[in-house]
């Protein structure tokens, strides 16, 4: 708000670019894909210091923060050569779980293919002894996929659910979360819909000691929003905090690797690719 009063004091007109839609109401310059660019990797960077923690040495540990790559071109090149790694070297059952479909989820999504991969369709049914470990699996979630009715059988309408949300409840924490490694938050979230994890479903996650979730790359960044426990916006030169839901706790140390699940909430990632961004959007404006 002092930031708007010193514009309007000041005679300044001011542009909001990414409010510029077209004749259906579409945005036409965005960010979105280059946030999801940069937040993969530093969820892929977070994941190699995670899984070190608990003693398994990963190719992951070779991705560094987006900001240390030259440009795009770079950072593909790289994480191509991470892949073929994970051929030769193997990696534990990974499972990347993407929520959403937009501009944020597209781009992670672009990242993720880079590596040897399998897509799934249903984690629930994926048991640990099936998964190889020359690639990592990816699992791509809609609004339909976790939610619930209330009181139905299951029934998912998904213009009703824009117009009447409280009709609604996440299941995700059950059907979703506890089968994921990673997941990749890229969705648009308002206070009228139902949150994809609360603390309290956080919490029965990590009480369960057979849950694989270790890390959760919030792209989205709407604070205390589609997950409730992301509280505040990592940065660039601090990019990554840690969640004990059993104690309600925060900390900005990962002791070890269990107990806590890794957050990454950069809310303005497309500046770990300043050069590939700003001729993108220049380009779309």
């Amino acid at each position: 708000i002092p930031l708007l009063r010193a514009v309007r004091d000041s005679g300044i007109t001011l542009y909001d670019y990414e409010l510029i839609k077209d004749s259906n109401g579409k945005r036409l310059v965005a960010f979105g894909k280059y946030a999801g660019y940069s937040g993969m990797i530093n969820a892929l960077n977070g994941l190699g210091d995670r899984l070190l923690t608990r003693g398994i040495r990963t190719p992951f540990v070779n991705v560094p923060l987006t900001q240390y790559y030259q440009n795009l071109k770079h950072l593909k090149s790289s994480i191509q050569s991470i892949g073929k790694a994970i051929k030769n070297q193997g990696v534990p059952p990974l499972i990347f779980t993407f929520v959403g479909t937009g501009n944020v989820s597209q781009g992670a999504q672009e990242i993720f293919k880079l590596l040897p991969h399998e897509w799934i369709e249903n984690v629930k049914d994926i048991k640990e002894q099936d998964l190889k470990h020359d690639r990592v699996y990816g699992l791509i979630v809609k609004p339909q996929d976790y939610l619930h009715k209330l009181g139905s059988e299951g029934l998912f309408d998904y213009s009703e659910y824009l117009e009447k949300p409280e009709l609604y409840e996440s299941k995700f924490h059950e059907w979703i979360a506890p089968y994921s490694s990673v997941i990749i938050n890229g969705i648009y979230w308002e206070s009228k819909f139902p949150r994809l994890l609360t603390k309290a479903q956080m919490k029965e996650i990590q009480a369960n000691r057979e849950s694989r979730l270790l890390s959760i790359a919030d792209i989205s960044c709407d604070l205390e929003g589609s997950i409730e426990f992301m509280n505040k916006a990592s940065t660039i030169d601090d990019p990554f905090y840690y969640y004990d839901a059993i104690n309600d706790a925060y900390s900005t140390v990962d002791s070890d690797g269990y107990g806590s699940v890794q957050i990454m909430s950069i809310d303005n990632l497309p500046s770990q690719l300043p050069e590939d961004s700003s001729v993108h959007f220049g380009n779309q404006l």
